[in-house]
């Protein structure tokens, strides 16, 4: 049975299928952030600011589907699996080298695609990174991140 989904709520399901790719093509997607949240070398875009902005995008927009109880479970585990992450972590997971390289990524990636496919959903066509701006405003945001961080 298909979930009817409100059209102005994609985005929840944009993020979804981010977290669902391989390892490759999330890298690949990664877009060029700015220094939102944390201070990083801006060299290579921010990546680390992207993907903050992806979680905290993911958090906001987290309620925008209804969910059986068996989907509400794993979407459940990866929203608290992902804010721990932001809230506790010291930064390392918010890394190109952990996308490709970490057991963490390769949980979400499967997570993410069983609860795609209990919405009876398809991932999202991605062809060019997500823009955080159509999800959050980032400048509104206050992260209190590990000072291991800075």
């Amino acid at each position: 049975m298909k979930t009817e989904i409100n059209p102005s709520y994609i985005g929840i399901l944009q993020l979804y299928s981010y977290y669902a790719l391989d390892s490759l093509s999330q890298v690949h997607f990664i877009g060029k952030g700015e220094p939102w949240f944390i201070k990083e070398n801006g060299q290579d875009g921010y990546p680390k600011n992207y993907l903050i902005g992806l979680v905290i995008s993911f958090q906001e927009c987290f309620n925008y589907l209804e969910y059986d109880n068996d989907t509400l479970v794993l979407a459940n585990k990866l929203l608290y699996f992902l804010t721990d992450q932001l809230r506790h972590g010291d930064g390392s997971f918010f890394t190109k080298e952990a996308i490709l390289h970490s057991n963490d990524w390769v949980w979400i990636r499967e997570t993410a695609s069983k609860i795609l496919y209990l919405l009876d959903y398809y991932p999202v066509n991605i062809k060019k990174p997500l823009d955080i701006y159509n999800f959050i405003e980032p400048y509104d945001y206050i992260v209190k991140l590990n000072k291991k961080w800075r």
